[in-house]
């Protein structure tokens, strides 16, 4: 039952994990849920492995040689509690060995425990202190997921996934436990569980049934929770946003869909074993003789000059003030409609390179290949416009002036500069209602929030160097992955479902630095 032991052994990783607190004798099984389990298996108990908020982990020795582990579900859990871990139970044993995911080989008469391989190297939890680079804990989350996809194939749902129970084999491989046995609504009334809440999506946490979207939520938490340490770039922190949405419709629609987005970071993440790729120096080109004839008759009469060709066709001049009447049409238009409006931005989009196209008739002709300049100028200058857009300048400042509208006006404006780049610099947001609002990795670099609500805001990622929230209403908003040091935070309210950085701390409803941290 036991695993075998590669180069990165759990010998060699227990001194640093320190997670797998292994008592030396059994007679500490003193709980007869857990006495019961191990005469019905048949094995003889050694020493606890693991707790958690329902189930406890003991090492067993085994009859046939060897050791192996017992799940064993805590004599408090209720009927519903114990009937949904034996169903559970019994569906990882009859879909058999899922590749990342803990084995059920045996269940207990009772339903109420099962055996299963022994792990002892950590969870999760432990992987700060292995210091891992971006790449390699993306490509730990991937294999999550994997395993999650390849349980919702067989029509098991998770249903608590966190970090605590994505364990470690031998090689730091996941490994997914506790899957479709503990309902995280039945930890709510003994105040365990925090952990499994703060994975849980929102309908979770209400009470509903999860489904897979409830474990997609989870595992972009989980996403969310490896990188954290790791400065995620900006498109992690779009993952996770969508990802973690509250409207499970608006999230990805499978375990699958959420690895293929991470799977698109890891191929545009540089390989740290690549070389540079040198740049080749240009080959000279070579020097074409002259024929005998020409050179004789620059000798006799000067260095010939080419003639220069005719203009084959030459553009009125009312198309160039044509297309600067467009340009300017198209950029005014941005500014008074803005690009909320899906109808016509689409068309100022192709209003606005042709129109600087047209533009460039304006210019004289060279003289050499005259149409076939014009042509590369007209199609260059169409091409810089459409790629840098500045309509997108117009667009803003269309969003700034709703800033001052109504609720409605000014949600639709920052979702619109979200959508142009999310900067939000210098903005003033002070004393306005701005509960749930999403400004996920957005640029708030001297924004005023002063005195604003900002209850379930995700501010995830955010620069807030000079930002100020002073006296904010931050409960239930997401904080992680911000440095709040360097912005204005007193008199800021929160609560304990405000998700701060690791180093920070809601204490009496205030926002305060842990002491081994403080300056």
């Amino acid at each position: 039952m036991t695993n075998k032991k590669s180069a990165e052994s759990a010998a060699d990783m227990e001194p640093v994990l320190m997670h797998a607190v292994i008592q030396s004798k059994a007679k500490t099984a003193e709980a007869s849920a857990e006495t019961r389990a191990a005469k019905g298996l048949g094995v003889q108990l050694v020493g606890v492995v693991r707790t958690l908020p329902m189930t406890r982990t003991w090492r067993v020795q085994l009859p046939e040689q060897g050791q192996g582990a017992i799940v064993v579900l805590g004599d408090t859990a209720t009927p519903p509690d114990r009937e949904e871990f034996g169903r559970a139970a019994e569906a990882l044993s009859a879909a058999g060995d899922i590749p990342g995911v803990l084995p059920v080989r045996r269940i207990a008469p009772s339903r109420d425990a099962f055996l299963t391989e022994l792990l002892t190297t950590g969870s999760a939890n432990d992987l700060p202190a292995l210091s891992w680079p971006l790449r390699r804990q993306l490509e730990f989350v991937l294999r999550v997921l994997r395993s999650l996809d390849s349980l919702h194939q067989v029509g098991i749902v998770h249903g608590c996934l966190c970090s605590a129970n994505v364990l470690l084999d031998d090689e730091l491989n996941p490994v997914l436990s506790e899957a479709g046995s503990v309902a995280v609504k039945a930890l709510a009334p003994e105040g365990a569980g925090g952990e499994y809440r703060a994975f849980a999506a929102p309908e979770v946490r209400r009470g509903d049934a999860p489904d897979a979207r409830a474990d997609v939520y989870s595992a972009a938490r989980l996403l969310q929770e490896v990188t954290r340490a790791a400065s995620p770039p900006r498109t992690i922190a779009e993952v996770v946003a969508k990802g973690t949405a509250p409207d499970a419709g608006m999230r990805y629609g499978s375990a699958k869909d959420l690895a293929s987005a991470i799977q698109k970071i890891l191929d545009e993440l540089p390989r740290d074993d690549q070389p540079p790729v040198l740049a080749r120096p240009p080959t000279p080109a070579p020097i074409e003789p002259r024929p005998p004839a020409k050179r004789e008759a620059e000798k006799a009469f000067g260095p010939m000059k080419p003639s220069a060709p005719g203009v084959l066709w030459k553009p009125p001049v009312w198309l160039g003030i044509a297309g600067i009447v467009v340009f300017a049409a198209s950029f005014a238009a941005a500014a008074l409609v803005g690009g909320s409006n899906e109808a016509l931005r689409p068309l100022l989009l192709v209003a606005s390179p042709l129109g600087v196209a047209a533009a460039t008739t304006l210019r004289p002709a060279l003289p050499r290949r005259a149409d076939l300049a014009r042509l590369t100028l007209a199609l260059g200058a169409a091409a810089v416009v459409f790629f840098f857009d500045p309509l997108a300048i117009a667009y803003r400042i269309a969003a700034q002036s709703r800033m001052r509208g109504d609720d409605a006006s000014r949600r639709a404006a920052i979702a619109e500069v979200m959508r142009l780049g999310r900067d939000f610099r210098g903005l003033s947001f002070t004393g306005v209602a701005l509960s749930g609002v999403d400004l996920t990795a957005a640029d708030l670099r001297g924004v005023s929030f002063a005195g604003a609500d900002l209850t379930g805001a995700h501010l995830y990622a955010a620069e807030v160097y000079g930002t100020s929230f002073s006296g904010a209403q931050l409960a239930g908003a997401d904080l992680q992955g911000v440095q709040l040091q360097l912005a204005d935070t007193s008199g800021a309210r929160c609560d304990d479902a405000t998700r701060l950085p690791g180093q920070w701390r809601c204490d009496g409803g205030h926002l305060g630095r842990s002491a081994a941290t403080s300056p």
